[in-house]
């Protein structure tokens, strides 16, 4: 493997070399070839991944201690635990000692409208997106969560958790010389939760994008509201691409979303059976090609997709205003600052560029 390509999979966590030569279907044996150079975090997201898809299936598996130690970073469940999940309606994530909860909990019940979750105190009621839409219940006491839900949907409603607490992510360890390391004691404070869905994180950018944060949520309420799945409780799961295909361009207007919003919602609707084969396994470069091949979807949307849709851990939108600002206050700058600028001041932070954003974002205040 030549050394820039090599340099890209440990930076980007790129697993898959087809997608670096711009393949569209990975060979199997490229894969493995490359396996042993991924990042100890990649190949270890592989392996729990494959081990939690052999528990569903009912299988047993022979892990080591170490290997269970893994698992239950990953999962928040040990490997028995987990494999009853299809056969229970309750389990209690206990979380890491250093877990933000408090800015979980904040940010998680920060929609006003509560569209799609609703949070009372240590209690909280969410929508499971799934094949099946479903509403479950949360329960928050000290660092765990308890979770109740009705159905055969442990599986699912244990996935949506995890990804939304983003519980497998490491808090970086910059030197102490490196200007956000101020912010390096609120590091873990400013993990990237991620959404429900990679679609959720879709409708997401694209109604949130250049409008202010309540007016956002505003939008989105009309949106889940009138096309989205009622699952009871006043809440709603987002809603189907079909649903906006059918829905006329003039309807979205009665609902404060604009036409060119409106516009980008339609296209994306209407590619999202290929869209959504993507996965973090495709790798950044193929993903960000099929994203800006989209009408409406610009670089600002894919950086914000690869960080909050799909986990990249290593990711600098350039031409995001906040960071914009968040830098020239950081080095007193009389003008914002250049894209080589934020460059140059974001590479000490690599390969965790994705975290330095957020850290930058939270000298402006909360999230």
């Amino acid at each position: 493997m030549q050394p820039k390509k090599d340099s890209i999979i440990k930076i980007h966590t790129h697993p898959i070399k087809a997608a670096l030569l711009g393949q569209n279907e990975p060979d199997p044996t490229e894969w493995m070839d490359c396996f042993h150079e991924l990042p100890a975090t990649s190949r270890q997201r592989y392996w729990v991944e494959q081990w939690a898809h052999n528990l569903q299936a009912g299988q047993s598996l022979q892990l080591s201690p170490s290997e269970q130690e893994i698992f239950y970073f990953w999962q928040g469940l040990s490997p028995q635990t987990y494999a009853q999940l299809g056969q229970t309606q309750s389990m209690t994530l206990d979380l890491p000692k250093n877990y933000p909860i408090d800015p979980f909990w904040q940010y998680w019940g920060r929609d006003g409208h509560h569209t799609t979750e609703r949070i009372e105190d240590e209690h909280a009621l969410s929508v499971l997106e799934a094949e099946h839409t479903i509403c479950f219940r949360v329960q928050r006491k000290n660092q765990s969560l308890t979770i109740h839900w009705q159905g055969p949907f442990g599986y699912q409603v244990h996935q949506q958790m995890v990804r939304l607490l983003n519980l497998s992510f490491q808090a970086p360890n910059w030197p102490a010389d490196l200007i956000l390391s101020q912010s390096q004691d609120a590091a873990e404070a400013t993990r990237p939760f991620l959404t429900r869905t990679v679609w959720e994180a879709i409708l997401w950018v694209i109604l949130g994008q250049q409008i202010n944060l309540s007016f956002a949520y505003q939008m989105r309420s009309n949106l889940y509201r009138n096309l989205g799945q009622p699952v009871g409780h006043d809440l709603y799961a987002a809603p189907h691409p079909k649903s906006l295909l059918e829905t006329p361009l003039e309807t979205f207007r009665s609902w404060q979303i604009s036409r060119q919003k409106a516009s980008t919602l339609l296209a994306v609707a209407a590619v999202w059976p290929e869209l959504a084969q993507l996965s973090f396994w495709h790798g950044a470069p193929h993903i960000e090609r099929n994203l800006l091949a989209v009408k409406g979807i610009g670089p600002w949307s894919v950086a914000y997709l690869l960080m909050r849709g799909f986990g990249f851990a290593d990711v600098c939108p350039i031409g995001d205003a906040g960071l914009k600002l968040a830098i020239q206050k950081l080095l007193n700058m009389p003008e914002r600052p250049s894209p080589q600028t934020i460059l140059d001041f974001m590479a000490p932070y690599r390969p965790f560029r994705s975290q330095a954003t957020f850290c930058a974002w939270k000298t402006l205040g909360d999230l």
